[in-house]
């Protein structure tokens, strides 16, 4: 037991002799201890700017018309093989475009209506490591699969409680997450769910935020929504690993298969949330298109109906990479801009990503990632880039 000890000692010491070597802003002190079969590792210190640019390499959307002239997309939406092939779901068009690895048209998936290869209501698309597509169908509750080459197969209904979001498939099971709600208290719960062959396990079980029942008076919609930075279930997952954030505090649990294996912390605290912070996010107000009728609820209804959340949380986003790095965007308001964490395998803190560096989606297998970017007009593109170490 004292040599384990001395060994960590001897660790964290030589963890910051180099951060100290290194100069006075890059000052990370890593300090793993044992927690019933858990390692706890906590990275203490300030943010250190971490080398990196990205180089676009191509765009996909933002047109009027054919394969990429797809509307509204959510990173739900997006998807890629081992083969580099890029798969965009286009719900309100009831189809799947796929596209090579240059952004290249190559065909297209499904159709509306209730047999194979068809949706009634698709809402997240996910690939086998086999090549197979999958599209969760809320219609019917299922997976609707398609070949590598696009011919349709059979349809797979799914137990989960699943409320939207995304869905990641690897060879020994699935990740989904969903929403309990129960109907005699109203309380709700969320749990993520790893259905492997032989079982299904919740990694992580939590209370969800209940959305409230709205009435904007200025734009006659009603409607439930969450309050303003209510905390939503952060995960994702690579394989057989998931990374999951179940609460505002910087706390960010990997699991491997079934089991936790580690838990990664920061000294960065949630931020207090003020009626100031509201209307910030809030901005100019919400924006809803009533019968084709554009109507903009203004900020204090919205603020008022809508309500805030005590905290803003520390981690709102988190992505794993083919690389084994994990990214952790932290909670901002809107306008500020957005501040992403990069950590090791072994969940060393390696610093934060430039400034406007994109938020990935999804990854070809040449390491390049897959960002959803939206313009002016809000019209939003799937963009590919590069990642560049700073250093080369």
């Amino acid at each position: 037991m004292r040599a384990h000890r001395r060994n960590r000692l001897l660790l964290s010491s030589l963890l910051l002799v180099a951060a100290c070597a290194a100069g006075p802003s890059d000052r990370v002190r890593v300090e793993r201890s044992d927690s019933a079969g858990v390692e706890i590792v906590f990275n203490a210190g300030g943010d250190v700017p971490l080398e990196r640019r990205f180089e676009r390499s191509f765009s996909i959307g933002g047109v009027d018309e054919g394969p990429a002239s797809f509307g509204n997309i959510g990173p739900n939406g997006v998807a890629t093989d081992a083969a580099g092939r890029i798969y965009v779901l286009d719900w309100a068009a009831f189809h799947v475009t796929v596209f090579d690895s240059a952004g290249r048209y190559l065909r297209t998936l499904g159709r509306a209506g209730g047999g194979p290869g068809e949706f009634r209501a698709p809402a997240s698309v996910a690939v086998h490591p086999d090549g197979r597509v999958g599209v969760f169908d809320f219609g019917r509750r299922a997976l609707v699969w398609f070949a590598a080459d696009g011919a349709a197969l059979d349809v797979e209904p799914v137990a989960a409680r699943f409320g939207g979001g995304i869905i990641r498939i690897s060879a020994s099971g699935m990740h989904i997450p969903e929403r309990i709600t129960d109907w005699e208290t109203g309380s709700m719960t969320h749990r993520l769910l790893r259905i492997g062959p032989a079982d299904t396990v919740a990694l992580v079980e939590g209370e969800a935020v209940q959305g409230r029942s709205l009435f904007y008076e200025s734009c006659g919609v009603s409607i439930t929504l969450p309050p303003l930075f209510a905390m939503e279930l952060a995960w994702d997952a690579r394989d057989d690993v998931a990374a999951a954030v179940a609460g505002a505090s910087y706390v960010i649990d990997i699991y491997r298969g079934a089991q936790r294996v580690r838990s990664i912390r920061r000294s960065v605290a949630p931020r207090p949330v003020t009626e100031a912070l509201a209307f910030a996010e809030v901005g100019d107000g919400e924006e809803w298109s009533i019968d084709g009728r554009r109507c903009v609820v203004p900020p204090k209804e919205v603020v008022e109906k809508r309500g805030y959340a005590a905290e803003l949380p520390a981690v709102t986003a988190v992505a794993l990479t083919p690389a084994g790095e994990l990214w952790a965007r932290r909670g901002t308001v809107r306008g500020e801009p957005a501040i992403v964490d990069v950590f090791s395998a072994d969940g060393a803190y390696l610093g934060k990503l430039p400034e406007g560096a994109p938020w990935p989606v999804a990854f070809l297998p040449d390491g390049r990632l897959i960002a959803i970017e939206a313009d002016e007009l809000d019209v939003k593109r799937v963009v590919a880039y590069r990642m560049v170490d700073g250093s080369g």
